[in-house]
């Protein structure tokens, strides 16, 4: 863990690579947050009607 930490620290002092850590993780972010948003909208459509088959 402490060697991602230094790995992610050195990689943001270079702006480029900064930048493109900074994109990737604020669009995992953005994806995360809609694929909960569906996983919610599909459980209220159902009412959660799903049963293991």
């Amino acid at each position: 863990m402490l060697k991602l930490i230094r790995l992610l620290t050195a990689a943001l002092q270079d702006t480029k690579i900064g930048e493109l850590l900074k994109d990737g993780l604020k669009k995992y972010g953005i994806i995360k947050k809609k694929l909960l948003n569906l996983k919610n909208y599909i459980i209220e459509q159902t009412q959660g009607t799903f049963y293991n088959i």
